[in-house]
């Protein structure tokens, strides 16, 4: 065992179950459970999960009865045929010395008419979400209790599926939630009303599991920490709640982080590393069942951190593992600097499962496909040259070298990163650091002859075997009056040295990399508040006046021709960055044209055709960009195999994921 973690690694048990570290996947809904071939796509995720040494894995929701369903694509388990589908996945879990666990799931009033195939959803009362369209029919007394009876039954149905244990999920606003808090619970009756009352839904689910299942079955409960919405549960609700749902007989509480519908960002990278484990610290203190932390731990040091200190008896990780099925066993075997680190982007996990699509990785190429790219060693070793270090490169190297060919990877710059290295500069972005630190690693151990300062010609790669050009992009440059002004500079310029800048700053281009100057130059260290902010729960409605009050040491504005600032960014985080900019100071103009720019500022016209002048002592420009594709316009036709990938092939298609697949994908073709 690896000493530096020895309270992560050491083994526990949450009831009967015997667990050998402290490490557990947590739920993440894949986006493939109800589509053919959904089981052995699933049995292959959670199979590599179990080989990379978590200690117990939580399956996505699966619904407990037809009006639980909570998306597309969904796991149910209200019938016997669904645990014929579900034992697969289980035997192969089992196979690889493995513990997986079934999330019981109803939505609610999250869920949707479409998702239902025409049912209302229900809830404790009719309060509509902001999320969805659809009010919810408010639950009658028989649908109580039916609903109760279907946990159980699922519960059941798990065992008989060969499933280690169960977890009810009654936080981030589902129904069990939304029995809870006074916000969605208007109800009069022995459901609603005090606060014994509202807790009675949730604790008779648990009575009710425990009762079909028996005592030595494990069962988890999924409890919300800190709802993070105005007029929902207080601090007491919570310990009162946790110590019922003891009482009833769960083994382990998992503290769930906020709703859907909150105004401030749980998960995303804006949230430091760990800042919410003081709500499971607050709720251990109520009772003597294991508590389980979660939301953005991702990182073995954070992670033994939160153990050794006592403010969580285990660490849930769901992205984490997405990014790194072997994350437990680098952490064992002392390869930590060699684990692919979760950023928290959320751009094809979270932000996929928001739009019903699978959900996988930017950086693993092989997540939800594990079975599609099984790494195989080339039957002809090659000599391989990749030009460019960036994403793109650094992945096609990697991935040739493992497969067993001979690697060179040149760089024009002094370190290898491409434009990662501006990301990094990001507030929330520095967690680049960890996929600089991966690749590096990998390169080094994998012998990749890594050429910095190096830009080879055309005629310098004829002596290769295949060469693959992953050379990037480079800024467009608008052809704006006045735009190669003294005062004008390109994102490029920018990152190089962010820090001289100067007090009034116009952006223009409010793509991603628009948004995120702004995020610079609008940064403090103060912007997530101190976690006694939350002391009153209720405070939740003053966190943009927080925001407000931070000091600020720039007038920025952003402008783009189109409608949209960030039009590109993800659901789960677009809305997050634009609330911290937007109150934090930064001006937003859409759907302007560009007159001029001088050395006072930039002239624009509105839609409505009225000239705007927007005073700056610098114009930044980030308008797009152009891909880097003349040294493979030079090459091809002239090498057996030239492959042009990534920004270089694309570059306003081309983000971090599309560049790192490309890369996965065509280095198995060579």
């Amino acid at each position: 065992m690896n000493n530096n973690y020895s309270h992560l690694l050491s083994p526990s048990r949450i009831g009967t179950l015997e667990l050998p570290n402290r490490i557990l996947m947590g739920s993440m809904h894949l986006g493939y459970e109800g589509v053919p071939g959904a089981a052995e796509r699933m049995a292959e995720f959670y199979a590599a999960r179990a080989r990379g040494g978590a200690s117990l894995m939580i399956t996505g929701g699966c619904a407990i009865n037809e009006e639980a369903i909570g998306g597309a694509n969904f796991s149910c388990i209200y019938k016997p045929e669904d645990i014929e589908t579900l034992q697969f996945i289980t035997n192969r879990v089992h196979q690889e010395g493995g513990r997986i666990g079934l999330q019981l799931f109803h939505a609610g009033r999250y869920a949707t008419k479409e998702w239902l195939f025409g049912l209302q959803p229900v809830a404790p009362s009719a309060v509509r979400s902001v999320l969805h369209p659809t009010t919810p029919r408010e639950m009658s007394q028989d649908d109580i209790a039916r609903t109760i009876a279907d946990f159980a039954n699922a519960a059941r149905r798990a065992i008989d599926a060969g499933f280690d244990c169960v977890e009810v999920m009654g936080s981030e606003g589902y129904l069990i939630n939304q029995f809870l808090s006074p916000f969605t619970n208007r109800r009069n009756d022995e459901w609603g009303g005090s606060l014994e009352n509202r807790i009675r839904f949730g604790v008779e689910v648990m009575k009710a599991i425990r009762a079909k299942c028996g005592a030595d079955f494990p069962v988890i409960y999924r409890m919300s920490g800190i709802d993070l919405m105005p007029a929902s549960s207080d601090w007491q609700a919570t310990f009162d709640f946790a110590k019922a749902i003891e009482a009833a007989g769960a083994d382990a509480l998992n503290i769930g982080i906020g709703w859907h519908e909150s105004r401030i960002p749980t998960i995303s990278l804006l949230v430091p590393r760990a800042y919410y484990s003081f709500v499971p610290q607050r709720i251990k203190e109520h009772v003597s069942i294991p508590c389980i932390c979660s939301n953005r731990i991702n990182d073995p040091d954070v992670a033994e951190s939160v153990i050794a200190s006592g403010k969580a008896d285990f660490v849930s990780m769901a992205r984490p593992l997405l990014t790194d099925p072997e994350f437990a066993k680098k952490v064992s075997s002392s390869r930590t600097a060699f684990i692919n680190t979760c950023i928290a982007c959320n751009q094809a996990c979270l932000d996929n499962a928001f739009r019903n699509e699978s959900t996988t990785c930017i950086l693993n190429p092989e997540a939800g496909r594990e079975k599609e790219m099984i790494l195989k060693v080339a039957t002809y070793r090659k000599r391989v040259a990749v030009i460019g270090a960036g994403p793109a490169g650094m992945e096609a190297s990697k991935r040739l070298a493992q497969r067993g060919h001979h690697v060179t990877l040149f760089e024009k710059s002094d370190a290898i990163g491409g434009q990662l290295l501006f990301a990094v500069r990001v507030p929330g972005k520095e967690e680049f650091y960890g996929t600089l630190r991966y690749y590096k690693n990998y390169l080094r151990e994998l012998a990749v002859s890594v050429q910095l300062n190096s830009e080879p010609v055309s005629g310098d790669l004829l002596k290769f075997d295949a060469v693959v050009i992953a050379t990037g992009a480079r800024p467009n440059l608008p052809a704006i009056p006045g735009s190669d002004g003294k005062n004008c500079l390109d994102y490029d310029a920018f990152f190089r040295n962010p820090s001289e800048m100067i007090k009034s700053v116009a952006i223009l281009g409010a793509g991603g990399i628009g948004c995120d100057i702004a995020h610079v130059l609008t940064r403090h260290d103060a912007s997530y508040p101190p976690t006694s902010f939350f002391d009153d729960p209720d405070n939740v409605k003053n966190y943009e006046s927080y925001l407000q009050s931070i000091p600020r040491h720039h007038s920025v504005t952003i402008m783009r021709r189109g409608k949209r600032i960030g039009e590109k960014l993800g659901p789960t985080t677009r809305w997050a960055l634009l609330q911290l900019l937007e109150n934090r100071g930064v001006q937003m103009l859409t759907q302007i044209q560009y007159k001029s720019i001088t050395a006072e500022g930039v002239h624009l016209l509105t839609r409505s055709g009225k000239s705007v002048f927007v005073a700056a002592e610098r114009v930044i420009l980030a308008t797009g960009q152009l891909p880097n594709n003349s040294l493979y316009e030079q090459l091809n036709h002239r090498v057996a195999q030239c492959y042009l990938i990534g920004a270089a092939r694309a570059a306003s298609e081309t983000n971090c994921m599309s560049a790192v697949w490309e890369a996965a994908d065509v280095a198995g073709q060579i």
